[in-house]
């Protein structure tokens, strides 16, 4: 049976269990038999049942494998505020960040980290030429994440009021064991980690904390009125 067809009769199988609920006992016990009849011919199981309102909408990772801990947190900060799962993908060659969810949140945030992660990277470039130019490759690299990570702290700290307490939604996790055989532990590059940060280093990331209060995930999402309903039902 191909994704589509079992797709089909996962929604057929859910249309048959919602009338299963009806007050009328004959139609009722009618549309379990048939829904019964559904998930016996196609073998559909309960975590396929479950997880069938989920899908995952992908965008294109910055490394191959181990993505920069700024990246990764960006990723997850606007995962939270839509209820999604952000996920690295990896075969080696390429990745990607999956933000898994249910239609429209999935979208939403998969666009939403997209337009943010090309204005950090816009910015990461400015600040590199304003403050790093009298300095080695590494170094510029090391004060250019630092900056980074100063941005995306403070665009968390900014949505943390709005991102929605989902990511170990029964659905979500359902979706997760269905299509993933093994979810591992992300590892993620961070330049500096373990060493104490100069103070060159550390204003690095207050110049980086201050662009980022003033970026705006709403604004970046253009903000239309089903996406500002979305945010303020969080």
């Amino acid at each position: 049976m191909s994704w589509l067809d079992k797709q089909n009769a996962i929604s057929k199988i859910k249309k048959c269990l919602a009338l299963a609920e009806s007050l009328n006992k004959h139609e009722a016990a009618s549309a379990l038999r048939q829904a019964q009849a559904l998930i016996r011919k196609h073998g559909v199981n309960e975590l396929e049942l479950i997880s069938a309102e989920i899908a995952r909408c992908d965008a294109i990772a910055s490394a191959k494998s181990r993505p920069s801990e700024w990246e990764s947190l960006l990723a997850s900060t606007v995962a939270k505020v839509f209820g999604c799962r952000a996920l690295f993908v990896t075969d080696g060659t390429a990745a990607r960040w999956a933000f898994i969810g249910a239609y429209p949140t999935n979208e939403l945030a998969q666009y939403g980290f997209v337009v943010m992660l090309e204005q950090l990277k816009a910015q990461r470039n400015e600040y590199r030429k304003k403050h790093c130019m009298h300095l080695i490759e590494a170094n510029r690299v090391i004060r250019a994440d630092l900056f980074c990570l100063g941005w995306v702290d403070a665009v968390r700290r900014n949505v943390q009021a709005l991102a929605r307490k989902l990511t170990n939604s029964p659905a979500i996790n359902a979706y997760l064991e269905t299509n993933f055989e093994v979810i591992t532990d992300l590892v993620v590059t961070n330049r500096s980690a373990g060493k104490e940060l100069t103070v060159r280093e550390e204003e690095a990331m207050e110049i980086g904390a201050a662009a980022g209060r003033i970026a705006n995930l709403t604004r970046a999402l253009g903000c239309n009125t089903n996406t500002c309903s979305l945010l303020k039902s969080a």
